[in-house]
């Protein structure tokens, strides 16, 4: 019987994600803005509840602006401390008893109101407000928040509640930071975005540490005929019939060299074979292996759980 582990590894080896990603260039310049539209992007959508893309990878300093198409489906962009945000969407409408009819319905200020900052930063409350481009006069269509800090930030809509949801990913901006953040695939225990790392370009220069976040990924360097061959022996199986044994390759399982790949102690790389081994996170987070650069060269690496989940690093002295 394959162990529960094996099956879940292999669900996620051939299941496909949704592609909800976005990623920056590899070597930004300059600060850019990005864009995510609420819902589909449609005009007519009134099903979609989702932001797209529903993660968005930015580089710190950089912008994102979030607009609304549909004019009557109305939604918030929500970023702050999870159980402030269940409040304020469990008491985003409260009846006040009137003396002459019915209750009036009252809207909670801070739920559809902007705030007056829209710099977003860990721990903090920012809020669009309502953006719908229908109630003239009290809501907008658009609103743009700044990211400052590197990090991952969750967001929600106040309107349809925490069920919908996104995450901008702030990377450090290459030139000012030693140390890089690489997501490997999902950066959450449930898939909402493809198997890809997030960014699957990076430049940096030698002695750069590098480190991955990944909840079942390996980050292996090598040749692609390497990283190809042992894709293929993911499983290895022993014996016939009901004497069949099947287990995990060790070569994909387990880390090339013992005793780092932790942000402390990372492993060195100047090129050739390096497998961190399976990187399987929990509901605690993600897993995480770091690598320090020490030669330049641009290397390929890849996941060897997942076909085609590729990218590249480029070193430069």
């Amino acid at each position: 019987m394959i162990p529960a582990i094996l099956i879940g590894a292999m669900g996620s080896a051939f299941g496909v994600a949704f592609a909800g990603g976005a990623f920056p260039s590899a070597t930004p310049t300059h600060v850019e803005n990005h864009l995510v539209v609420l819902g589909g992007g449609q005009k007519d959508d009134y099903v979609n509840l989702q932001y797209t893309p529903n993660v968005m990878t930015v580089y710190a300093g950089d912008s994102v602006s979030f607009v609304n198409n549909n004019p009557t489906e109305p939604h918030t962009v929500t970023f702050g401390p999870k159980k402030m945000i269940e409040k304020l969407v469990a008491g985003f409408v409260t009846p006040v008893p009137s003396s002459n009819g019915p209750p009036v319905l009252k809207f909670t200020t801070a739920a559809v109101v902007a705030t007056k900052s829209n710099v977003v930063k860990p721990g903090k409350f920012v809020n669009s407000g309502v953006l719908s481009g229908e109630y003239h006069g009290i809501t907008k269509k658009s609103w743009t928040a700044k990211f400052p800090v590197p990090g991952k930030y969750e967001y929600y809509c106040l309107v349809h509640g925490t069920s919908m949801h996104g995450w901008v990913v702030v990377l450090p901006r290459p030139g000012v930071s030693t140390h890089y953040t690489i997501i490997a695939g999902p950066n959450t225990p449930s898939p909402t975005v493809a198997d890809v790392f997030q960014p699957d370009q990076l430049t940096v220069k030698v002695g750069t540490t590098v480190t991955w976040e990944s909840f079942f990924h390996t980050v292996t360097f090598g040749s692609m005929a390497q990283i190809h061959a042992l894709r293929h022996k993911f499983v290895l199986k022993s014996g016939q019939g009901s004497k069949a044994v099947y287990q995990l390759n060790p070569q994909v399982a387990f880390p090339s060299v013992q005793g780092c790949g932790t942000p402390s102690a990372p492993c060195s790389y100047s090129g050739g074979w390096m497998n961190s081994g399976l990187l399987q996170g929990s509901a605690k987070g993600p897993a995480t292996w770091s690598m320090t650069f020490t030669t330049p060269g641009t290397y390929v690496y890849g996941c060897l759980v997942h076909p085609g989940m590729d990218a590249v690093i480029k070193v430069v002295a």
